[in-house]
């Protein structure tokens, strides 16, 4: 069996109240790429300017992408936003459309390391 350590330092269930949790990716939905790299595909992680770091700009960027905040860490500006993609270049796609939201600083497709 192999063991999937993820990019990101904390992998719990979010709660608005926390703020420093991320979702772990759905592993049947990994996106296994020719590139031989492994990418999660049901998330996004958006890092937001200082002003915008809080819960309800996250949620604006949310609906803006017509999804919904799974998780954050507030100390980094990340929040994560779920996503539907079935391939990288899906998932390049809507990390392109993220970035024309003025909040947004920068957008991370999470790259998932085997071992």
């Amino acid at each position: 069996m192999r063991l999937i350590l993820f990019t990101l330092i904390a992998v719990f269930t979010f709660s608005f109240n926390s703020y420093a949790q991320m979702s772990m990716p759905d592993i049947t939905k990994l996106i296994h790429h020719d590139n031989g790299n492994i990418y999660a595909s049901d998330y996004l992680i958006i890092v937001v300017y200082d002003e915008f770091n809080n819960a309800a700009s996250a949620k604006a960027v949310a609906n803006y992408l017509n999804a919904e905040v799974i998780g954050g860490l507030k100390h980094k500006n990340w929040w994560q936003i779920s996503v539907r993609a079935d391939s990288l270049e899906k998932l390049n796609q809507i990390k392109d459309l993220t970035l024309e939201h003025e909040y947004v600083q920068d957008v991370i497709i999470d790259k998932i390391n085997k071992y």
